[in-house]
């Protein structure tokens, strides 16, 4: 019973951290994906399949490796600091 209460207690810091997770990585990466997304609809016709596996690639690709970048830094960065 402890235990689910304290797990029910830190839920709001759970997704409070999760939020501010989530803000660093947007300011971090934004810039990055808009240049792509302008850089696709100039090149290539919308709705066509370059234009759909350029997204996928680089901007769906891209996205979810930035994620994970970040979560191993932060996973790293707290090996270092002794967590």
């Amino acid at each position: 019973m402890e235990n689910l209460l304290l797990g029910i207690a830190y839920l709001p810091l759970m997704y409070l951290g999760l939020f501010v997770f989530a803000w660093i990585w947007w300011k971090c990466c934004s810039w990055f994906f808009i240049l792509l997304v302008k850089f696709g609809e100039k090149y290539f016709k919308k709705d066509t399949l370059p234009y759909n596996i350029f997204m996928l690639t680089f901007v769906g690709g891209g996205g979810l490796a930035s994620v994970y970048l970040f979560i191993w830094l932060a996973v790293w960065i707290a090996k270092e600091n002794g967590y």
